[in-house]
């Protein structure tokens, strides 16, 4: 879960800036139409040179398959060229240079900017997505946009049970790794954040203003996959481009996918030229369409054709990793990012955290001095201000007390806030440590998936057994006598 809408860059460059709905359920089907089914998958060959590539959705749900194609292409290629792949450390730095470089000057309103009608329609979206409209107040044009779209994206995408995590970029990085794949960026993360910061002040609210009259009324993020699950790239392509006729909106389309479709094709052809077969995977907008990467290869001389369908394949499921740390082990859906701050009076506190998609699983570990040594009620005492800090600003829906790894605990669920976030946390001591086991989610609503991964995160925390004592044989908290 990133809660500032950076990974909104990723959600926007699936399709040329397509914008997301708020208004699915209310809109009508599109009608049938007949078109070539299949993987969005290509094979481009000129003499030894040979390169496939894929189209992919940076949001699917758990358990979309990849076609067996696409799993034969991933095989035989020896290397996998994707748009970026940042660590989690690049992605929080990332998340923290777009909130700084997003917000106006003091003094200065995005609702200035706006004419009197757009000013209101920002306003009603913002309370729409439970967004602070005081707080969009005070972003440039673009970040209000990723922000309205990220938002959005997160609630159209509960129906469909969609998140980034199973993404099918992000599980062929996670194939990757666990093949020894080698792995390419073609962009950096500062790269697709200058594409949006980059627009003339012309151009951001000519797409802000645009945004703010079709996330509430269009069916992109619902038509989108289904164009894509159908195999219909002529579709992908329509979709991509809805909306761009005007001169300011053309010109912003160029810069994010027609521009960047040329610096791709000329990384591709280095890497072909090296000798390398790649296996290509970026948003399905890069392939299709008038200068799109199908279309370059084929100019370049290449015979590229679609590949055929062969019927769905295994289901690649991000591998959980563990962390060992002093005096405890805990898993994670991926690898977490590490922070140690200092506390006041001498101690120090651990933080583990692991953004993914809407949800957020994180283990704080804080070492306080002589916290071991005070008597049962004031270490009840610590759990309880801690508890209600976790808390704090949110409808409380659970606060129990509870026996958890053999030690007394406090476990506290909690929902609210702007936007909208579901906590549940454990809070337990052990000698001088205080731990904060977290799970805490955007998501309009959870699935049986999402739901078995909260559990097997917090069950999977352990303790390293006190000397001359056994670890307790389950995880699993049981009320407090």
């Amino acid at each position: 879960m990133r809660l500032a809408p950076v990974c909104a860059v990723s959600l926007l460059l699936l399709a040329g800036c397509v914008t997301t709905s708020s208004a699915i359920d209310r809109a009508p089907a599109p009608p049938p139409k007949v078109v070539e089914r299949g993987p969005l998958l290509w094979k481009a060959t000129r003499g030894p040179l040979t390169a496939y590539l894929f189209g992919t959705i940076h949001l699917a749900p758990p358990d979309f398959r990849l076609d067996r194609a696409v799993e034969r292409a991933f095989a035989e290629a020896q290397e996998l060229m994707v748009e970026v792949d940042l660590t989690p450390e690049e992605e929080q730095a990332l998340q923290q240079q777009t909130s700084k470089l997003g917000m106006l000057p003091p003094g200065e309103s995005l609702g200035a900017l706006l004419s009197t009608a757009d000013r209101e329609a920002l306003e009603a979206l913002c309370v729409d997505l439970k967004l602070a409209p005081s707080a969009v107040d005070r972003m440039r044009p673009w970040l209000a946009e990723l922000s309205l779209e990220y938002a959005a994206a997160q609630r159209s995408s509960a129906r469909f049970r969609l998140s980034e995590q199973h993404g099918l970029d992000r599980r062929l990085l996670t194939a990757s790794r666990a093949r020894g794949t080698p792995i390419r960026s073609l962009e950096t993360g500062a790269f697709q954040l200058s594409l949006f910061q980059g627009g003339t002040a012309e151009e951001q609210l000519a797409s802000l203003t645009r945004t703010l009259r079709t996330t509430r009324e269009g069916t992109q993020l619902r038509d989108l996959i289904k164009a894509y699950t159908d195999g219909d790239a002529e579709g992908v392509d329509a979709l991509a481009r809805e909306g761009t006729d005007a001169p300011l909106l053309a010109r912003a389309f160029e810069r994010v996918i027609t521009d960047r479709n040329r610096t791709m094709f000329e990384a591709v052809m280095k890497a072909l030229v090296a000798g390398k077969l790649p296996l290509v995977a970026v948003g399905a907008a890069h392939l299709v369409g008038r200068g799109g990467l199908v279309e370059r290869f084929q100019h370049a001389g290449f015979e590229v054709r679609r590949v055929a369908a062969e019927g769905p394949g295994a289901l690649y499921v991000p591998p959980w990793h563990t962390v060992r740390e002093e005096g405890f082990s805990a898993s994670f859906p991926g690898v977490p990012v590490r922070q140690v701050t200092p506390i006041p009076g001498g101690g120090s506190a651990l933080t583990l955290v692991r953004p993914s998609g809407e949800h957020a699983y994180s283990v704080e570990a804080s070492r306080i001095p002589n916290l071991g040594g005070q008597p049962l009620a004031r270490r009840s005492a610590v759990l309880r201000s801690v508890a209600d800090a976790i808390a704090k600003g949110r409808a409380v829906d659970d606060l129990s007390p509870l026996t958890w790894l053999g030690e007394p605990a406090l476990r506290v669920r909690a929902s609210g806030g702007t936007p909208t976030v579901r906590l549940d946390a454990i809070v337990f001591t052990r000698g001088d440590v205080l731990y904060v086991v977290r799970t805490a989610s955007t998501a309009a609503s959870l699935t049986d998936t999402d739901r078995a991964d909260f559990t097997r995160f917090i069950d999977g925390v352990k303790l390293e057994p006190r000397a001359g004592t056994r670890e307790p044989e389950s995880p699993v908290g049981r009320p407090a006598d």
